[in-house]
């Protein structure tokens, strides 16, 4: 293998098919060199088998860029001269999603990739997760997927993709899977942050919020918090994920009937504060004095209402996954650190 190309491959955050390709359009723009070498050649210099090549050639094919003449090779036409091999990404929203308008977390990460993928020709679209869409990206492999907080059937649908040399980048999660990029805070830092801080309060309880959905990151989180060597009870209530608003607000009355001293709700996202605080007014209960609150998201209005909050970083989230879509990013995995913003202004951890 051709020492600079194998040093360009394994910076690259692309599949080989996507270098290959963008390595012959630029030598024929910037180098002028309008014909293409063999397959043959392609395969020694990259280190890579014929279909690699032959999927890096299909673009060329497809859009009447290159010609074949019998006994001298294959070239470039004059008029693929600075074409920009376009990319597309698919964002991919969790199928039990049932609205995200309003989402902060929605909103700011969506925006990052959008900041993220300016002027890289790449377009992307929106879809929620389903068994066609997987079918669709299988069919479809100059489409990178973005995963928006997968869980369990998308993290199988993810490794589906992978297996087959799609491109997939996952966002606000973690995995060890070969070939599947992303980018995510730290969920265990944020659970030992969050718990080392209720133990400086000196929190008598904490009663841990989350939907079945969320399995694993709150998984992580708990493993994080319990890390910690506390002096409060720890418990965890969690609620079906299926009409979610419902089963949240069923289980947060239920514990607030036995509602001890120093007790603090932790909830795992942000959409569940609006709901909380709108049960403790109909309780005719004192935010911050009958019960604390800690949330898992950088939520404006839990902040506004002295709440804490751990912050994660939504907007770096996605300019960071776009990076890597775009290939302006050398790294394939990347973790962030949140930041705990305490009820306390003083007191940032």
């Amino acid at each position: 293998m051709d020492s600079t190309a194998d040093k360009k491959m394994q910076e690259s955050s692309k599949p080989v098919y996507m270098v290959i390709r963008e390595d012959l359009l630029n030598d024929f723009n910037d180098r002028n060199i309008s014909r293409l070498p063999s397959e043959r050649e392609i395969c020694e210099k990259y280190g890579v088998c014929r279909p690699t090549v032959q999927k890096a050639l299909s673009y060329f094919i497809e859009n009447d860029m290159i010609v074949r003449r019998p006994g001298k090779g294959t070239f470039f036409r004059e008029n693929a001269r600075k074409t920009i091999v376009r990319q597309k990404a698919k964002l991919v929203i969790r199928h039990d999603w049932q609205s995200w308008e309003g989402d902060s977390y929605f909103g700011e990460t969506v925006q990052g990739i959008f900041d993220g993928l300016a002027s890289s020709g790449i377009s992307l679209t929106i879809e929620k997760f389903s068994g066609n869409l997987l079918y669709q990206l299988l069919q479809d492999k100059d489409t990178v997927s973005i995963w928006m907080s997968p869980e369990e059937q998308e993290m199988a649908a993810v490794r589906e993709l992978a297996g087959s040399d799609c491109m997939t980048v996952l966002l606000n999660r973690q995995t060890d899977f070969p070939g599947v990029f992303w980018v995510s805070t730290d969920h265990f830092d944020e659970g030992v942050k969050a718990a080392s801080y209720l133990n400086d309060e000196n929190m008598a309880e904490l009663i841990y919020f989350c939907s079945d959905a969320e399995s694993s990151i709150s998984k992580v989180r708990s493993e994080g918090m319990k890390s910690v060597s506390s002096r409060f009870k720890y418990s965890q209530c969690f609620f079906a994920q299926d009409k979610w608003q419902e089963r949240f607000r069923e289980a947060f009355r239920k514990q607030l009937n036995n509602l001890k001293p120093g007790t603090v709700a932790v909830l795992n996202n942000g959409a569940l504060f609006p709901l909380a605080y709108e049960i403790l007014k109909e309780k005719k209960l004192e935010l911050n004095k009958d019960i604390f609150m800690l949330v898992f998201d950088d939520s404006r209005e839990a902040a506004m209402m002295d709440v804490s909050v751990v912050a994660q970083p939504f907007l770096q989230i996605g300019r960071m996954g776009a990076s890597i879509v775009s290939g302006k990013s050398s790294e394939n995995r990347i973790l962030l650190q949140a930041l705990l913003k305490a009820r306390n202004p003083q007191k940032i951890i």
